[in-house]
């Protein structure tokens, strides 16, 4: 006889990078799609981030005092260092920011470098101290922590790797699931049917998205917003 055993789904970090998905996981954590709440919405959010973010805002996609960035930033350096506040025109700790502006919502990109310049521990570290000295300091701040962006396949600079983005984007969600905050899936906004970001919407770099590329990861944002 054959024996019919449960049949156990696979987590995300064990599927391959075409068929990755977080589809089923967590769900009352990811934000869900909903009416495109517009520019009254999006203009509310402080977004922080690396080069990606640094460029959405010089590009015209963010306000200025709503971009937070600076490049190559992950995680320690999050936690640690300085980050340009464009629209202040100043410089300063993120945890320091937060205390003096207290942003209604904020989106935090943990850094794709994360997956390449720290380890895992490390990742795990520091994000925890980031969301919890944001916590700490603007308790009624409204937190989203947003996937990190894939990449095109095939050779870039930085030695970026698709499949590890895959993982540590599943560790960012059960982050989110951990503190009590909100998940935007926005990698799935970006990607193409192999898994990974779409040629119309990179430069050449393999890593920095072009204007149709912010427009789509704005529209997502806009898309999926915290609905209260």
């Amino acid at each position: 006889p054959i024996c019919e055993g449960k049949v156990e789904r696979l987590r995300p970090t064990q599927m391959s990078i075409q068929e990755f998905s977080l589809d089923g996981w967590y769900e009352e954590t990811k934000l869900k799609e909903t009416q495109d709440y517009g520019d009254e919405y999006y203009n509310k959010i402080v977004m922080v981030g690396d080069s990606n973010t640094m460029n959405m805002y010089s590009s015209g996609y963010i306000k200025g005092t709503n971009a937070w960035a600076i490049p190559c930033l992950h995680a320690q350096s999050m936690y640690e260092g300085d980050i340009n506040l464009y629209g202040y025109g100043k410089k300063m700790n993120l945890l320091e920011a937060v205390s003096q502006y207290k942003p209604e919502y904020m989106i935090i990109n943990l850094g794709v470098f994360s997956t390449a310049w720290i380890g895992q521990d490390a990742f795990l570290e520091y994000s925890k101290k980031v969301i919890e000295g944001i916590k700490e300091r603007s308790p009624d701040t409204k937190i989203m922590l947003i996937s990190l962006y894939p990449i095109l396949s095939g050779n870039n600079i930085n030695k970026f790797d698709q499949a590890i983005i895959n993982k540590y984007n599943f560790m960012i969600l059960e982050l989110a699931k951990e503190y009590d905050l909100k998940y935007l899936d926005a990698e799935v906004a970006l990607k193409d049917a192999e898994g990974y970001g779409r040629d119309d919407y990179y430069f050449d770099d393999h890593y920095h998205l072009n204007n149709s590329g912010y427009r789509a990861l704005k529209n997502y944002i806009r898309t999926h917003a915290w609905e209260d």
